[in-house]
């Protein structure tokens, strides 16, 4: 076949912005999913004006708001003949052959010099693949990018040049933040783009490692990370799939996705995985403003989203080996079922206050030290449990992310042994390049005396110039104590902001949950507005 014609191709040669061949001096060619591939150098100096123009071309044809970054390690299909030499390759005519693989070889191959010591080094790493060779599936090592450095050298930075130069080019291209997703990841990708762990297995010890994968990479500064949930390659089941949107449902990065052939696995194929999935994502689609804030404090101070509990508890021993439970921020404690045919979960709860967050009420009573419990959990249940101490800005779950943030708040407070509670909120348009350039930012503080039966909950804005915040109002504050500890009164005054309020009205006290709740707040208590909210 013959690559030239295609006109993006034919840019990219006529501005040299291709990797080299390490013995033609021509264009290193390789074989992906389209076929004949032609690997851009994105570091070279003409790439980010190729690849803005090519994505820009795109764009205006299909106007993306993000991108999908694959195959960007960079994976090659073709580049080892049958007696294990690394090759350099022409085109084929019609290739790949009608019916053939996409991931069969069909280029023609010249065999290259075997004692080249790039491809074959003196420590070979005997891979199963390839007859050993380094380069197998990848880009040969002795191709070379600008500056004739050799892809020996620069191999691991070419997904994080490619995220790079991808950023800004969909940046400039939509005015907007962008939403990048990549395979290929290396220092500093957390800024540049979210990541998936690959081609995991629709097996159950996939879907417990997927857990040790996203912990790992918060450590490494990519917090924005996800395994493809029912697994990608195998065919899932039913009892399977259930349990991993339970889990997935609350990776910081959250999707399902499988393989070409697989059987299929959307989430509404089996009522029970439905149920499961609705059960799950809406609890995520709840909690969306607190993950919103725990990504901004990611990305300002090199915080960790989702994390180990001995992450949040380094003092308590028995958190160190735990790797089936993890926690986002300080305030959620995710305990999933990963056995097959499992109805419960043994789950550690470190010492403090844990709430069902989907029944607004205690839980288990750690304020003693740590304890395991068994936690029944049926196919459609999981467990999400919220610490003691903290508040929760909350939103409706809805069925986008743009109608559930035109949705009211509800600010969820979960009282710690010593009755009090804070929490934080960072808030703006979802899509401003900068910042730092129009948002909101408040702390939230709540306490309770049991002595006189008297709260309050305290909302401080401590940055306002995000605007739009002034049109959601917070319809509503629940508080949650323990009896035992901090036994709730049902109030008899409410007062906001020195008003009085009608107590019948706004007021919903259970006794035996233990809960407050104060609804149908006045419309003018915005999540841009200071305000002190008390009762006794």
């Amino acid at each position: 076949m013959n690559v030239a014609g295609y006109p993006p191709f034919d840019r990219g040669l006529q501005q040299d912005v291709y990797i080299k061949d390490g013995f033609t001096n021509n264009y290193y060619l390789g074989q992906v999913w389209p076929g004949p591939t032609a690997f851009p150098d994105f570091l070279h100096p003409n790439a980010q004006a190729y690849w803005t123009n090519e994505l820009k071309l795109f764009h205006d044809v299909v106007p993306v708001d993000g991108i999908w970054i694959d195959m960007n390690e960079v994976s090659n299909f073709c580049n080892v003949d049958g007696k294990g030499q690394v090759c350099v390759n022409t085109a084929s005519q019609g290739c790949p052959a009608k019916g053939a693989s996409q991931t069969d070889c069909c280029l023609e191959c010249q065999t290259i010099d075997a004692t080249n010591r790039l491809d074959f080094p003196p420590y070979p790493i005997h891979n199963k693949q390839g007859a050993g060779l380094i380069s197998t599936k990848t880009a040969a090592v002795s191709s070379y990018q600008y500056g004739n450095l050799s892809v020996y050298d620069t191999h691991n930075l070419y997904g994080i040049s490619e995220q790079i130069v991808t950023n800004k080019a969909l940046t400039d291209i939509r005015g907007k933040r962008p939403f990048l997703l990549s395979r290929s990841s290396f220092l500093s990708t957390g800024k540049h783009s979210a990541k998936w762990t690959g081609d995991n297995k629709s097996t159950w010890l996939d879907l417990a490692s997927s857990i040790i994968s996203v912990l790992d990479f918060n450590l490494f500064g990519v917090p924005m990370i996800g395994a493809d949930i029912c697994g990608f390659l195998g065919d899932t089941t039913e009892e399977l799939c259930a349990r991993w949107i339970e889990l997935g449902a609350f990776y910081p990065f959250s999707r399902n996705h499988n393989a070409l052939g697989q059987a299929p696995q959307e989430l509404y194929l089996w009522p029970s995985v439905t149920a499961a999935a609705k059960n799950a994502l809406g609890m995520r689609y709840q909690l969306l403003p607190f993950f919103y804030t725990l990504f901004h404090q990611a990305s300002k101070q090199g915080s960790a989203v989702a994390r180990a509990l001995w992450f949040n508890f380094p003092t308590d021993a028995k958190t160190q080996a735990i790797n089936k439970q993890f926690m986002l921020g300080h305030a959620i404690l995710l305990s999933p079922v990963l056995d097959q045919g499992a109805t419960s979960v043994d789950a550690y709860f470190p010492q403090g206050l844990w709430y069902d967050f989907a029944l607004r009420k205690l839980a288990v009573d750690a304020s003693e030290g740590g304890v395991s419990v068994s936690l029944d959990t049926p196919l459609e249940a999981t467990n999400v449990h919220v610490k003691g101490g903290s508040i929760l800005p909350l939103q409706q779950a809805a069925m986008t992310t743009t109608e559930g943030r035109k949705s009211p708040f509800t600010l969820l407070v979960a009282l710690c042994p010593e009755s009090q509670a804070q929490g934080e909120l960072f808030w703006d348009d979802g899509e401003q390049v900068d910042i730092d350039a129009a948002f909101l930012s408040a702390s939230y503080a709540a306490s309770y005396a049991s002595s006189s039966s008297s709260g309050s909950v305290v909302g401080t804005i401590t940055h306002d110039s995000y605007l739009d915040a002034a049109k959601l109002n917070i319809e509503s504050v629940v508080v949650m104590g323990n009896s035992k500890q901090t036994p709730l009164v049902a109030p008899t005054q409410v007062v906001l902001n020195g008003v009085a309020l009608d107590v019948a009205k706004v007021v919903h006290y259970d006794s035996g949950a233990n809960v407050i709740t104060f609804s149908q707040l006045p419309s003018n208590l915005v999540i841009a507005s200071s305000f002190t909210l008390e009762w006794k």
